[in-house]
């Protein structure tokens, strides 16, 4: 059960190469940018920092092996986190309808064109973490024909 003052995100990236830590990227993805409820971004960060301080019931060492019951003893690895708010855009207003108070590091507002065989992702970073994050992801996807980003 999910705390009040806590959202579980729809999607959870793990960035490496970022710092000395991994990154946890915490992503709310809606249909329409006003559906973007206040103050999501710290309420995702705030469920998956609990959800990770919390030892596994099951684990398995690979994808070969049988699920076990996990019995040891249980230390959570640092990690910085990060958040996004994600919504089909307007490409002539991706962010106008997004509300000022949703408390996310990137927005990302994801225009498909060509009969949904490419997009235009609108992105707009908010706080420092949110713009190396950006960088990021933004060069990883460097030579990927299929998506564009545009900054704003």
């Amino acid at each position: 059960m999910t705390a009040k003052d806590e959202k579980r995100p729809d999607h959870v990236f793990a960035i490496f190469g970022l710092g000395s830590i991994a990154l946890c990227l915490c992503v709310e993805s809606k249909e329409r940018p006003s559906s973007l409820e206040s103050m999501i971004g710290p309420r995702l960060v705030k469920y998956t920092r609990t959800l990770f301080g919390t030892a596994p019931s099951i684990w398995r060492r690979s994808a070969t092996e049988s699920w076990s019951v996990y019995n040891g003893d249980w230390m959570t690895q640092p990690l910085e986190f990060a958040s996004m708010g994600a919504y089909l855009a307007d490409s002539d207003a991706p962010f106008d309808r997004v509300r000022i108070d949703v408390g996310v590091d990137i927005l990302c507002g994801i225009v498909f064109l060509d009969n949904a065989s490419r997009c235009v992702a609108h992105v707009r970073a908010l706080t420092e973490t949110g713009r190396r994050v950006l960088a990021h992801i933004i060069a990883a996807s460097a030579g990927n024909s299929l998506v564009e980003f545009e900054e704003g």
